[in-house]
């Protein structure tokens, strides 16, 4: 037999993450799964960071949103325990809003943007403002509707009149609202009302479809939306999606108009308003079943088929729970990003879908991000920069607001656990081989890494073949920079690196696989090979190549034994145990526990904070992130992180 080493492996990832097809039928530029990564440019990299930039008053987080009122200062505003509060440009301040008040136990508040243009004089009479205003409306389904300009806020008297009370007619109590066409349309229930034309904060216009008062639902509205060519709106409910003409201003031609609403989406609803994203025309939004788009839900008029949106991502979605009304989305430039409860009640996971990781490429999975919690994202520009917020409850029982989608790629300057889990090679065979050693090549490394890589077969667990630290020092403040005078820079920034790394020549089996569960052979003897890379710190994985040997084989059939009265388990991770239980694990964990103390320069006094955290790559990766844990606690508590 020849037994000369043979590699195989790829230089990419530009088709992203694909879980939904077995790890052996992947094509080249796929893997299987990833965690905290981006493929931009064939590239596996560090996603990018985050930052916390307050901590929220404790409480049952309700939502968040961006608004810029008419004086054109942005401003986010959440709400905790039915406290709304306000954070102006730059958010790193909070204050309560007054007079506004809603349910501390409501499970969410509705947002809607919107723009008065109209109002009533004391006679009665529509008049145009001088100036459109900017008003937010704010809603939890169970209390009177709440408004802010910037300004004046406070809650509407919905009470409906016939006469010119200024104070009556205002927006009805409801929860998801949509802004479209110089109307608010506003869900209760089954119900969905139009406001007055121009006016966000009247309802006074009678005249409804069927000379009733409002249009109606085949069942509870879970999310409204604006199409994307401002024809008109979509309502959902959890099995249905009802288009109504929202375009047609003069209310007086909706009786006649045909059509004016009309059932486009027939089983196939919404389960979540905050999984509605509008990006770039394309409406995507969460059903039962899955992630879904427009296109592909008008579809199945035709084709009788359901084309879900997210099926890469179906490693990820096996433990996802029973509930998923909380399930959030948001974009950002062509990310799209969705927040799933994966394991837990809370948002766990976000998935993450990248429009453009390669010139002449679309939508492919970049991995599931980890690190917060999201209740609702925020998306706004600030001075002509696109930002992207969410409020977290975060693992530590704090409410926080973060801002995602940092360069620093760190999370509050801790490192950033990465991994990804690659195609199964076969080096052009199904015969039996044995591998040998890993080469992998690392590209934009900045700092101190840590690296883990693991080989498994078609069967068994993974098992460790290398453990590396790495150290990239940065020799100046910020990378790619120039210091020095204007005319004479005398000082270069330091650059990222890049490293090849090989692992060790060994395939003897790890205690993981140490039992003959799946087949006869111990250690990394098998048909074909996959590996997991996890890194920690900021990196890219470039290339990766297996290095393996032909395993003689006599070419006969054979007569097979019976398995009966066997025990053949294998654990959650493809450990292999003959004992019913097993604890067994393929990764060995490592924890640290740092504490760091400063003194608190206002009051002389130390700050001290004690962090543990823990790593499957090194010990040495568990102090690092520990002892970076411990001081951003300290120096945030000091002042010293805004």
């Amino acid at each position: 037999m020849d037994a000369q080493i043979a590699p195989d492996g790829s230089d990419s990832f530009v088709l992203g993450m694909n879980s939904y097809t077995q790890p052996s039928k992947l094509e080249n530029g796929e893997y299987a799964v990833g965690m905290n990564i981006m493929c931009r440019g064939g590239i596996a990299q560090t996603r990018p960071g985050s930052v916390s930039k307050f901590d929220l008053p404790a409480g049952n987080l309700q939502g968040l949103t961006f608004f810029t009122p008419s004086s054109g200062v942005p401003y986010l505003v959440f709400c905790v325990g039915g406290t709304v509060y306000v954070s102006p440009a730059p958010f790193t301040t909070y204050a309560p809003l007054a007079n506004v008040a809603f349910n501390a136990n409501s499970s969410a508040i509705a947002w809607a943007a919107t723009v008065q243009t109209t109002y009533f004089d004391e006679a009665g009479i529509i008049r145009f403002l001088d100036q459109p205003k900017a008003i937010l409306i704010m809603q939890d389904g169970a209390t009177r509707a709440a408004y802010w300009d910037g300004i004046v806020s406070g809650h509407l008297n919905p009470t409906q009149s016939t006469t010119t009370q200024t104070d009556r007619n205002g927006t009805p109590v409801g929860l998801w609202m949509c802004w479209s066409n110089n109307r608010l349309w506003v869900s209760r229930g089954s119900q969905v009302f139009a406001s007055d034309i121009g006016n966000p904060l009247k309802f006074t216009e009678s005249q409804y479809i069927s000379e009733g008062r409002a249009f109606y639902l085949p069942g509870e509205c879970t999310g409204i939306v604006e199409t994307a060519d401002r024809q008109g709106i979509i309502c959902f409910t959890k099995e249905t999606g009802t288009f109504l003409q929202s375009a047609i201003q003069d209310r007086t031609q909706w009786l006649s108009t045909p059509n004016f609403q009309q059932n486009i989406l027939v089983g196939i609803g919404c389960i979540s308003h905050r999984s509605i994203v509008s990006q770039y025309g394309m409406i995507w939004w969460y059903t039962s079943k899955g992630l879904i788009n427009l296109n592909s839900a008008l579809n199945i008029n035709i084709s009788s088929r359901t084309d879900i949106q997210d099926n890469e991502m179906l490693q990820s979605k096996i433990d996802l729970s029973y509930n998923l009304t909380g399930v959030c989305g948001q974009f950002y430039e062509n990310f799209l990003l969705h927040a799933l409860p994966v394991g837990e009640k809370l948002n766990s996971r976000v998935h993450v879908l990248d429009q453009a990781p390669f010139e002449g490429n679309a939508n492919s999975w970049a991995s599931y991000w980890t690190g917060w919690r999201p209740v609702e994202f925020a998306r706004g520009v600030v001075s002509s920069q696109e930002r992207l917020f969410c409020v977290s409850v975060d693992y530590d029982g704090v409410n926080r607001l973060w801002e995602l989608m940092r360069p620093e790629k760190t999370d509050n300057g801790i490192p950033i656990t990465c991994f990804i889990a690659t195609r199964e090679h076969f080096w052009g065979n199904r015969d039996w081989k044995r591998f040998r050693y890993a080469e992998l090549e690392f590209v934009n490394v900045s700092g101190d890494v840590a690296i883990m890589v693991a080989a498994r077969g078609t069967r068994g667990a993974f098992q460790p073949i290398l453990r590396k630290d790495v150290a990239a020092t940065l020799g100046q403040v910020y990378a790619d920079s120039l210091y020095g005078n204007q005319t004479d820079f005398l000082i270069d920034g330091s650059k990222v690196q890049s490293r090849i790394i090989r692992s060790e020549d060994n395939s003897n089996p790890s205690d993981c696989n140490a039992e003959c569960v799946e087949y006869e052979y111990r250690g990394l003897v098998d048909k074909g090979f996959s590996f997991l890379v996890v890194w920690s710190g900021i990196a890219g994985l470039y290339a990766y190549r297996g290095f393996s040997q032909n395993e003689p084989q006599t070419y006969q059939g054979i007569c097979e034994d019976d398995e009966t009265g066997e025990t053949r388990l294998l654990t959650p991770d493809g450990c292999g145990s003959t004992q019913p239980h097993s604890t067994s694990s393929p990764f060995e964990t490592f924890s640290a526990t740092v504490t760091f103390s400063k003194l608190n320069p206002e009051t002389g006094l130390p700050v001290s904070k004690t962090c543990t955290q823990s790593s499957i790559i090194s010990q040495v990766d568990a102090t690092r992130k520990a002892t970076a844990m411990a001081q951003w606690y300290v120096l945030s508590e000091i002042g010293e992180i805004i």
